[in-house]
């Protein structure tokens, strides 16, 4: 999979291609199922796939203090997009000078001349260009003069209830990651590097790691039963989420024991 961080990057050349755009937070069901659909269709054609999406998220460039934490990281949503078959990601850098772009001309501008979509998937509840004033409207009008074709994908819905990133934000930080895995096909995972400890689960016997979250959704303070994957590999686990006043740690960190042979993490 090529990652692009600018749509004009002059790397970027298409003869055509088959798309979808959109923040992609999660990659829930919903993503997953405009993903797919992109991916097929493109096979089906005979052009790439693209996912178009905007790093920083929008809302942390124009309003700073609504801009939600980030169910993955940058490079786990680029992880994920890569397993699901997607050819090229263009992780459009987001500023205000690209915010200030309106709707139609951003049609005409980035998915004609720039990537010459020929089929491209959003759902229906898509917003974008100057204002967020763009929507599926500016599509299905550009689209037969343009030459390209637009799917349109209704909201999933689990037991009546539409998936979404905040409604996935929410439950996780309410403690319920139960809850979740029907929402993303998978369980909610907490990505980080391993840090420096006070050692004390090789004093009790258990093998510990100590690590600092660069996933910004993190569960409720608690205890929970989880899976640890390095290298490849996973152990079953036990993971203490938050603070340590047992022995006066007060800042947040996860710890995490593990079932493994030896006495320490595994290196």
């Amino acid at each position: 999979m090529k990652i692009f961080r600018h749509i004009e990057d002059q790397g970027l050349s298409m003869s055509g291609t088959v798309a979808t755009m959109g923040n992609f937070d999660g990659i829930h069901l919903g993503h997953q199922a405009l993903v797919r659909n992109t991916v097929e269709e493109s096979t089906r054609l005979g052009y790439p796939s693209t996912v178009l999406t905007f790093e920083p998220h929008p809302l942390k460039i124009l309003a700073p203090e609504r801009a939600p934490l980030l169910i993955l990281s940058y490079e786990d949503k680029m992880a994920l997009l890569e397993s699901l078959g997607v050819d090229i990601v263009v992780a459009q850098r987001f500023d205000r000078q690209f915010a200030s772009i309106a709707a139609d001309k951003f049609v005409r501008r980035f998915l004609v001349d720039r990537l010459k979509i020929k089929k491209l998937w959003v759902g229906r509840d898509l917003r974008f260009g100057q204002g967020r004033k763009g929507g599926t409207d500016n599509l299905l009008r550009s689209a037969p003069g343009a030459g390209f074709e637009v799917g349109i994908l209704d909201p999933i819905l689990l037991d009546g209830i539409r998936i979404s990133s905040s409604r996935i934000r929410q439950l996780v930080e309410e403690g319920r990651v139960d809850e979740v895995r029907p929402m993303l096909g998978r369980y909610h995972f907490v990505s980080g590097r391993i840090v420096t400890g006070h050692r004390r689960g090789q004093e009790l016997g258990f093998p510990t790691a100590n690590i600092a979250s660069q996933t910004e959704v993190v569960p409720l303070n608690g205890i929970y039963a989880t899976l640890i994957q390095l290298r490849n590999k996973q152990w079953l686990s036990v993971s203490s989420v938050g603070v340590n006043p047992t022995f006066g740690v007060l800042s947040w960190i996860l710890t995490v024991t593990y079932t493994a042979s030896g006495s320490s993490f595994p290196s």
